[in-house]
């Protein structure tokens, strides 16, 4: 018999529909959080393929193992408690920092402290834990013995390199940057090359940022996410890492750039080190300076973009979506047998 892995992860009435109207395994990206599609959805399948049965949200056929994430809630914790008195193995995958009480800022990274309470306690009682960076790693090894750095991943089936073309944008440089609307405030360091028209910024995101910049904006959807991508040059990621939340963050936002070929720029979060060095696929930029000084070379060396194209895609290759689930099955079998 099949073992089965069955996610315990948010779910908007929407995605819960049109589960149970599909019947699919597990849930739509479309109504899902970012983290549950890409640690989920997209892993799903590859696992189907190592002998393994997928579910999402259901209790019966009961899981061989359960995996809590997003969920860290009270309820959630009295869950995995009956689940693992019924022999379940536990894992909570760990995609944010909500080990210590913080405050939220700009309606984002908050933690309260009866979340931190009831997550403490269910990495407590997990079998494992995995977790999205090796930052959350560390924190994560100061309350449990068993825990994994399991990168965020891109699916080459979705995500497919060949869209890139280094002969396009000749005339203006196209930066692309991907992700939640209220954290696109740090792209204002573009905004030099954005008044020079030298660069065009292209902004993926749930809903067109307000910025003091010029932009073109393209509403996230899933089916779209890989042509939008395909149409710029940069990848560009500023971000502050003062604090622990930020400094936990996965490298996806990059990645699933990197992963199409589309090289990057970005701040100094941990995590992106494992993908981006000097002419390595990219640049980490830690000052104005920095920001600068790798924009200018892009624009002026065109031959620097095609280098760039192939090291992005070099670097995401361990990190692609069937490799992942190879780590995952691993993990699994060391965890139930």
């Amino acid at each position: 018999m099949k073992p089965i892995i069955t996610w315990f992860v948010p779910e908007s009435w929407k995605a819960k529909i049109l589960r149970l109207l599909t019947n699919y395994p597990v849930w739509n990206p479309e109504h899902s959080l970012a983290s549950v599609w890409i640690r989920g959805y997209q892993v799903a399948p590859y696992l189907e393929n190592l002998g393994y049965q997928v579910f999402c949200n259901r209790l019966k056929p009961k899981p061989s193992v359960a995996i809590f994430l997003r969920r860290y809630s009270h309820k959630d914790l009295d869950l995995a408690r009956y689940l693992k008195q019924q022999g379940v193995k536990i894992v909570t995958d760990v995609v944010a920092n909500y080990f210590e009480v913080r405050e939220p800022v700009n309606g984002v990274g908050g933690a309260s402290r009866e979340l931190v309470e009831s997550f403490r306690q269910l990495i407590n009682i997990s079998d494992q834990v995995w977790c999205v960076s090796p930052f959350l790693r560390n924190e994560a090894s100061n309350y449990h013995s068993n825990v994994y750095f399991i990168a965020d991943s891109v699916d080459p089936a979705h995500f497919k390199s060949e869209g890139w073309n280094e002969e396009k944008n000749k005339k203006e440089l196209v930066l692309g940057w991907s992700g939640y609307s209220l954290k696109a405030d740090a792209l204002t360091i573009l905004k030099p090359w954005l008044i020079s028209k030298r660069c065009l910024l292209l902004i993926i995101s749930n809903e067109a940022p307000k910025l003091n910049v010029q932009y073109e904006f393209r509403k996230w959807n899933y089916k779209g996410f890989p042509k939008y991508i395909s149409e710029c040059d940069l990848c560009v990621a500023p971000r502050e890492v003062q604090d622990d939340y930020n400094r936990g963050h996965s490298f996806f936002k990059i990645g699933v750039f990197m992963a199409m070929g589309v090289p990057a720029l970005a701040g100094p979060v941990p995590s992106y080190k494992f993908l981006i060095g000097d002419d390595k696929g990219g640049a980490i930029c830690r000052t104005r300076d920095d920001w600068m000084h790798h924009i200018e070379r892009f624009i002026s060396n065109p031959e620097l973009r095609y280098q760039w194209h192939k090291e992005a895609r070099k670097s995401m290759e361990p990190f692609l979506t069937p490799n992942i689930a190879r780590q995952i099955d691993s993990l699994l079998k060391k965890m139930m047998w």
